[in-house]
């Protein structure tokens, strides 16, 4: 995740170090930064499956296969930001 819970969970007046993965604590702005910025890589991930598709593949079904799978591996990732922005505490 790019953002977590346990941040709220933490006191680093009781701590000797600062964890390892804290974040503190994000303000609406920048909690929206963080998960659009995640889902704007994440789409550009899957958009790269999406070059191949008009490669010739060996057989008709792998073309098939190529093209249905890179769909929701590129499409996918904006609800990834919904979850990420809307849905979060």
């Amino acid at each position: 995740m790019v953002v977590g819970f346990e941040d709220d969970e933490v006191d680093l007046t009781a701590e000797k170090r600062v964890p390892t993965f804290f974040a503190g604590k994000l303000k609406n702005q920048q909690r929206f930064d963080a998960a659009f910025g995640a889902a704007v890589v994440a789409m550009m991930f899957g958009a790269i499956h999406c070059i191949a598709w008009s490669f010739s593949f060996p057989t008709l079904a792998e073309k098939i296969l190529w093209q249905l799978s890179s769909i929701p591996s590129s499409v996918s990732r904006s609800s990834m930001w919904y979850i990420l922005w809307a849905w979060w505490p």
